[in-house]
């Protein structure tokens, strides 16, 4: 159904009824969704950016998990090493994982954590820390925005 906005605007044939009501449903029941998803998220690492404790730790090598398809690339995921302020030192495998390394062992890195739970830290990167729950606020605004044009569309004859 999104294919079309690729094709170049009044290139593809008009939608069925059925299937534009479908379009139209979809958009705004995934829409919300996804945006509340990533406002969640976003709120989260809000959370942990305020209470945050910043340390300096460094990469120590990566778990690789290589894909189902040949097609596709195997990922990275860092395992980085840092001491929390009481001098405890911690291991953690990073949830997010790269397509190629980008951090080479043993780089340094900002470490942020909470102190009430500090294994669950994560790489201080703001591309890292913020990217992905933006997006998806982004693309469940766009869904939501897309499917309510779509039906002012139809409801008004345009």
């Amino acid at each position: 159904m999104i294919s079309h906005l690729f094709a170049g605007f009044g290139s593809r044939p008009p939608l069925t009824p059925a299937a534009a009501w479908i379009e139209i449903v979809l958009g705004l029941t995934l829409g919300p969704v996804l945006f509340l998803v990533g406002l969640v998220w976003t709120g989260h690492q809000r959370d942990l950016a305020r209470h945050c404790q910043r340390v300096q730790g460094s990469i120590v090598w990566y778990v690789l998990d290589r894909p189902i398809s040949p097609r596709e690339r195997p990922s990275h995921y860092p395992v980085f090493q840092y001491a929390d302020a009481d001098g405890n030192q911690h291991t953690i495998t990073s949830k997010v994982g790269f397509v190629s390394g980008i951090f080479i062992a043993p780089a340094k890195v900002e470490v942020v954590y909470d102190k009430r739970a500090p294994g669950q830290a994560q790489i201080a990167a703001a591309e890292y820390f913020w990217f992905m729950p933006l997006l998806f606020m982004a693309c469940g605004a766009g869904a939501a925005g897309h499917s309510l044009w779509k039906l002012w569309q139809r409801l008004s004859g345009r």
